[in-house]
């Protein structure tokens, strides 16, 4: 991993990175080859564009020659040193991508303890994401794949391997869950687990954004096929500080219109909210204002409205859906 200076704090993403460079390490001891593009090589080449256009070149090069080889366990490892590129400059769903891409390369030619190491980085990259559900699957994707990497008569450095993920694996798991139980101090979760006596420390920097702009929703209801992966008592982090948006990008709706329909119902965990309805909705670019309620300005990324006829209308875009939590939450006992 590239040098920090003295007084930088690194980011949740650098943090990651290191961890899992140390991982790796275990199972590739020694430079990769020379064909592989690494973090340390984009740091080295471009100090001043980082990730811009001459990076990405390099990277997709690095990736048609090692496609080109045929050698699945190297292909994979390529793939694995991009995701962690993508992980140190924040880009949290490209590097999922990439760990998925180095799993599915290892599996073609049994890399067991490699395909674990590319479901827990997966992982981590779903948890900086804010989409918890999949890093939990992750990181039990792990523990259902880890009891069969081949340790009979395997090297030092495997063994440690396999004992240092399973330990990281663990801290993950119960951190999330941690981090969770914080999100929601009188709602305990169905995924809860007896404490087994561990202490497992919080990452340094909590992937769930905390503040008075952070709030969470509810899904309460919902019909019809819009966002099928989110199911009814889903649980939104929203930003409601935030003003601009993009095209995809999932937003939470308030309105007092009766003319204003949606197939998902949200409502407000602890605020009042000043609605009558609240809906969970994906902006799109429209071409012209009068195809939907509201639509986004291309040029500046602002809101516009196209109201009903009726008086006393409004209708708002409350804030930006920045993750989400899948898993069931109960009610604390009274």
């Amino acid at each position: 991993m590239p040098d920090q200076p003295a007084n930088a704090t690194p980011s949740p993403g650098q943090m990651v990175v290191s961890a899992l460079t140390r991982l790796l390490e275990m199972l590739y001891p020694g430079q990769p080859p020379l064909d592989i593009i690494t973090l340390n090589d984009i740091e080295r080449r471009y100090p001043l564009t980082k990730m811009g256009p001459p990076a990405m070149r390099a990277i997709e090069q690095a990736q048609r020659i090692m496609r080109a080889v045929g050698n699945y366990q190297q292909i994979g490892l390529c793939e694995f040193h991009v995701g962690l590129i993508y992980l140190f400059y924040h880009d949290f769903h490209g590097a999922v991508e990439q760990f998925a891409e180095a799993r599915r390369q290892w599996s073609f030619v049994n890399e067991t303890a490699s395909v674990c190491l590319a479901y827990y980085a997966e992982g981590r990259g779903q948890e900086l994401a804010l989409h918890y559900e999949a890093a939990m699957a992750c990181y039990g994707k792990v523990d259902q794949w880890l009891p069969r990497a081949p340790l009979g008569s395997a090297q030092e450095s495997l063994h440690r391997f396999t004992a240092a993920l399973a330990t990281d694996v663990a801290q993950a798991q119960m951190a999330l869950r941690e981090l969770l139980r914080q999100a929601f101090p009188d709602m305990p979760m169905e995924t809860d687990v007896p404490d087994d006596g561990r202490a497992v420390p919080l990452p340094v920097l909590s992937p769930i954004p905390s503040g008075d702009a952070y709030q969470w929703y509810q899904v309460m209801g919902r019909g019809g096929d819009f966002l099928h992966t989110i199911p009814a008592h889903a649980w939104l982090l929203v930003d409601t500080s935030a003003r601009l948006f993009r095209h995809g990008e999932l937003v939470i709706i308030g309105s007092n219109s009766p003319n204003l329909t949606g197939s998902i119902q949200v409502q407000p965990h602890t605020q009042q909210s000043r609605f009558q309805r609240n809906y969970l909705g994906q902006m799109q670019e429209q071409a012209r204002p009068e195809e939907g309620p509201f639509v986004r300005n291309v040029q500046t990324g602002e809101v516009q409205f196209r109201f009903p006829t009726e008086d006393n209308q409004m209708t708002a875009v409350l804030g930006l859906v920045v993750g989400y939590w899948l898993g069931q939450i109960r009610p604390a006992q009274p």
